[in-house]
């Protein structure tokens, strides 16, 4: 499997106004794999670490969420970094903050959200299959996360755990005045287009997060809002003098370019989905019973292979597949499979011949390990 070397964050410094600027643009993972890429808080620890002669770090957000784990450690370093070398934090919310997200913003000592940004917080979930105590023991599991989860936002809001357990139980969706409002942020600002970045190929908000406001579907979709005009289209002109147009007088004026640039757009499209098709058909050692995970991916949920290999790993069918085939090798070389078989003895002292070389051969194999 080529290794996945795009990480969901990036870092950035200015030595001259001894600023840095950390920006997550993408789901939180826990990929710490050679064969997925090292972009887990591992890594994310490291390169923070490296930041030297810094006294003020922006933590830039458009990201989905993620791993509960992989955020609490990222946001714990963070805190603890900014501590321990009287750094400054500014949290700024760029387009989105949802779930995981939401409490990495609150590591910063200022949280700022951009016009036209969203924040949602809402329960942990997750899945489990085996017997009713199974069960139980993962929804007791959640009620501990979801408890940690109200823990940071009460760093930050004056709400009680009560209404802030309330919001999470009805999966809350805030704009930035919403959000100001109800204490998780500190400031709107007012430079955003009202245009963020929401563009998560990867990752599919309405089918894992529940009570998707129509607005953010439509984000998503990159659907205009009613009563706005499209973007304008700054189109390099064949003259000297500049001109712009606006995307309806683009179409009409230079239909062929516009028909290329909508073909090429198709083209690209159809190339990455053939390479996540590909990508998902390449994964080795896949469990018979598993199966189902990459069908799902490749037709329903549409998630890429390193996401598969995750879930594929954190499978019962997985775990039980490689405890059947270690359990095999055991087997294997203990000399199980060394002893021959043999017609039943016909008589007495055949039967006690045999018994005895099976002992003999039994306490050999035991010597020789």
């Amino acid at each position: 499997m080529a290794k996945n070397v795009g990480k969901f964050w990036n870092i950035a410094t200015n030595k001259e106004t001894k600023k840095a600027d950390i920006s997550i643009y993408g789901a939180i993972t826990k990929w710490a794999w050679s064969e997925l890429g090292e972009v887990s808080s591992q890594a994310f620890l490291k390169e923070l670490n490296n930041l030297k002669d810094v006294d003020t770090i922006h933590l830039n957000l458009n990201c989905p969420g993620g791993d509960v784990y992989e955020a609490h450690a990222m946001s714990n370093s963070f805190r603890r970094f900014a501590s321990e070398n009287n750094i400054k934090t500014i949290c700024n919310i760029d387009g989105a903050a949802f779930s995981a997200a939401s409490y990495l913003a609150m590591s910063c000592s200022e949280i700022r959200m951009g016009i036209g940004s969203t924040m949602m917080i809402h329960n942990a979930k997750g899945s489990s299959r085996g017997e009713s105590k199974d069960l139980r023991e993962t929804a007791d599991l959640l009620d501990k996360i979801k408890e940690s989860i109200i823990d940071v936002y009460m760093t930050k809001t004056n709400k009680s755990r009560e209404e802030i357990a309330e919001m999470m139980d009805k999966t809350t969706w805030m704009n930035p005045e919403e959000a100001l409002e109800n204490g998780f942020i500190d400031k709107i600002e007012t430079y955003s287009n009202e245009e963020p970045a929401t563009n998560f190929s990867d990752f599919d908000i309405v089918n894992f997060y529940d009570n998707v406001p129509q607005e953010i579907i439509d984000k998503m979709k990159g659907v205009q809002p009613e009563n706005t005009v499209k973007p304008e289209l700054n189109i390099k002109p064949q003259k000297k003098g500049g001109k712009i147009m606006k995307y309806e007088q683009f179409k009409n004026e230079h239909p062929e370019l516009f028909n290329q640039i909508v073909q090429e757009g198709m083209e690209t499209g159809v190339k990455n989905e053939r390479a996540r098709i590909q990508n998902l058909d390449n994964l080795k050692n896949v469990p018979d019973g598993a199966r189902e995970i990459v069908n799902n991916a490749k037709y329903v949920e549409f998630k890429n292979a390193g996401e598969v290999a995750l879930e594929i790993m954190n499978s019962d069918v997985y775990k039980a597949t490689k405890e059947i085939n270690k359990r095999e090798e055991d087997f294997t070389n203990s000399g199980g499979a060394k002893i021959p078989e043999s017609t039943p003895p016909e008589n007495k002292e055949e039967l006690d011949e045999e018994i005895l070389n099976a002992a003999t051969q039994s306490f050999t194999n035991g010597i020789n390990q």
